[in-house]
């Protein structure tokens, strides 16, 4: 268990890379940026142990790979205070269940949940300003991603986003949809068979 220090403004590049034994930690709103690789594995490495991760309200920045094949890791909350999360920044966390996103958040970056096999609800609790390109790609058992607020948009393409999800059979969007998002539905649901769910049903 590692409680990071208030004092600290920011985890640094591959501060926790490759510590096998770490299986918890709470990072405070003190800390604005989790550097790049700042915790998980090295690529083709053994995997990292980490089980719980707590991101307090505060953090502005996910960097690229932070939490890279962290595959003991079930869910994850994402504050609103954070403004991107990164390229593959939870890639490869093959027991990640469930994943939240407060109202705030920005960006979710390019391939950032690629790769998690687990994955099964994706709750995003408000606007979203942009879903990257293969951002839940091959995520295999996504059945559920409901976007509380509005989306503008949805990586290359509705289907380039959620390559390889065939679990996924609707996506619910309670706010507004851009009208280039709901054309590449409309493009995309004839191929995939994925509905773009609009309002309160």
């Amino acid at each position: 268990l590692i409680t990071i220090p208030k004092s600290v403004k920011k985890i640094g590049e591959s501060a926790f890379l490759g510590c096998k034994s770490l299986k918890s930690v709470t990072i405070p709103g003190s800390v604005k940026k989790i550097g790049r690789e700042a915790f998980g594995t090295f690529n083709g490495g053994e995997s990292a142990a980490l089980e719980s991760v707590t991101i307090a309200d505060g953090v502005e920045e996910i960097g690229e790979w932070a939490f890279r094949d962290c595959k003991s890791l079930k869910s994850v909350t994402i504050p609103g205070s954070v403004k991107t999360i990164g390229k593959d920044a939870f890639v490869g966390c093959a027991a990640l269940e469930s994943v939240t996103i407060e109202d705030g958040v920005g960006e979710i970056g390019e391939e950032a949940f690629s790769d998690c096999g687990e994955l099964e609800s994706v709750m995003i609790k408000g606007d979203i300003g942009e879903i990257g390109s293969r951002a839940f790609y091959d995520c295999k058992s996504l059945k559920s991603f409901t976007i509380i607020g509005s989306v503008r948009t949805i990586g290359e393409g509705a289907f380039d986003a959620f390559c390889d999800c065939p679990s996924l059979k609707k996506i619910t969007v309670r706010g507004k949809v851009d009208a280039s998002v709901k054309k590449q539905f409309g493009l995309f649901g004839e191929y995939k068979k994925i509905k773009l769910v609009q309002g309160w049903h």
